[in-house]
């Protein structure tokens, strides 16, 4: 796996995504704290995550965008535009309506960029690494050190809120940011120096009318619906993070139950590490269906465990360990499966509808969780989304041809469409 960190654009993609993740940890676990602590109520804590995740549901507008257009570059004006967002926040901060209304509409906006910031980003992994078994390892890596730095974010974090405050930590976030920024500005230099950009070489269209665009967006959006196993991923995968934004909303109120901010943090950190385990393990698994389905289930019986287990948090952390160790593996291989069933002239198209087909449900999940969260307690939405996730592996290994999926099966550059076998 380290083989790829050898290659200096992957080297450089690698330091700059870290930065950005870092920023991500510390700004989410400050922003959702900095609201639950002010209006003690999930319902506002529901609203907030809202904003922060429905901006996303509109990635697939920005496909076309990312062919085009240098994917490094783009990361790099998202990073900075974030960056400059999150300076203004801490601000606004107060107990009023106003001042809440008003960071919802910067989260919003913050959140567009980040739209533009994850797929431009993914797509930018097989044109820097183009051999099969490299992209996977690379992949994993990646994947692996999302989590741990997320892990570092969301401890650091908890500890920076509870050390210097919220609004504070605001700042920083928004420096690891800006850095990030101009790392992909430099990445940006060195890959037109390389070889020429997808633009150049060939972008699938060179006409930039409305009605070329949105041609171009269809194609992808069909692309991941034309091949069954895409197909089946994504409509599951609706499911599931419906069921994890209810975790999402939860949390928060769970870790002010246990009077600290570092509590809540910690669980985030537990799932964080069973992420890292989950990635690395990715490395010596067969690359099959099967195996996603069943980590999908393993994830959701985690879940379970967290109902069943007593309140200490002990018990909870380690529920939620295991709940990351399977969607590490899940995660590591669905997203390699995607990457090399693309052609890499549509890889921004495809990229972005991933991340709106995974994400659309997110906003109804928090907004169905705000209500739920008022009326049940918080374990029991664990149940509920646990319930939910193990369903959509037991669909996917009634599914024989999805079951049987294998990288090896892979033709490079080419979608399959096949009929459903049961």
């Amino acid at each position: 796996m380290m083989q790829v960190l050898r290659n200096a654009n992957f080297l450089s993609f690698f330091t700059s995504r870290t930065l950005a993740n870092f920023a991500d940890s510390i700004y989410f676990i400050a922003l959702l704290w900095i609201v639950q602590t002010t209006f003690h109520s999930p319902a506002f804590t529901g609203f907030t995550f809202t904003a922060l995740s429905l901006a996303a549901v509109f990635s697939f507008a920005f496909g076309p965008l990312i062919d085009r257009i240098s994917a490094a570059a783009l990361s790099g004006v998202a990073l900075l535009a974030q960056g400059i967002i999150l300076l203004f926040i801490p601000v606004l901060t107060g107990q009023s309506l106003l001042s809440f209304s008003i960071i919802l509409v910067l989260v919003l906006v913050a959140s567009l960029f980040a739209a533009v910031f994850y797929p431009a980003n993914m797509s930018l992994i097989p044109q820097i690494l183009e051999d099969k078994d490299k992209l996977v390892q690379g992949n994993a890596l990646v994947s692996s050190s999302d989590q741990l730095i997320n892990l570092i974010g969301f401890l650091l974090g908890g500890t920076l809120v509870a050390w210097i405050g919220a609004s504070q930590s605001f700042y920083v976030a928004s420096g690891a940011m800006l850095a990030g920024s101009i790392l992909f500005f430099l990445l940006t230099r060195r890959m037109k120096a390389g070889k020429p950009s997808r633009t150049d070489a060939s972008s699938g269209s060179s006409s930039s009318s409305p009605a070329s665009y949105m041609a171009e967006i269809k194609e992808g959006l069909h692309f991941l619906w034309g091949n069954l196993f895409l197909r089946v991923l994504m409509l599951l995968n609706l499911v599931a993070n419906f069921s994890i934004a209810l975790l999402i909303i939860a949390l928060p109120s769970l870790g002010e139950s246990y009077g600290s901010a570092f509590y809540y943090s910690a669980i985030y950190v537990a799932f964080f590490f069973g992420m890292i385990i989950g990635a690395l393990m990715t490395n010596s698994i067969k690359k099959t269906g099967m195996n996603i389905s069943l980590f999908w289930i393993g994830s959701g019986l985690a879940l379970m465990l967290f109902f069943v287990l007593p309140h200490a948090i002990g018990w909870k952390v380690i529920s939620i360990a295991l709940f990351g160790l399977c969607s590490g593996v899940v995660n590591v291989l669905q997203m390699s499966f995607i990457q090399l069933l693309t052609e890499e002239r549509m890889m921004g198209r495809v990229m972005s509808s991933v991340t709106t087909m995974s994400n659309i449900a997110i906003p109804l999940g928090s907004l169905i969780g705000s209500s739920l969260a008022l009326q049940l307690r918080i374990e029991t939405l664990f149940l509920l989304a646990g319930s939910l996730i193990i369903g959509c592996g037991a669909v996917m290994l009634m599914i024989r041809s999805v079951r049987r999926f294998t990288a090896d099966s892979i033709q490079p550059s080419h979608a399959q469409s096949t009929e459903v076998a049961v």
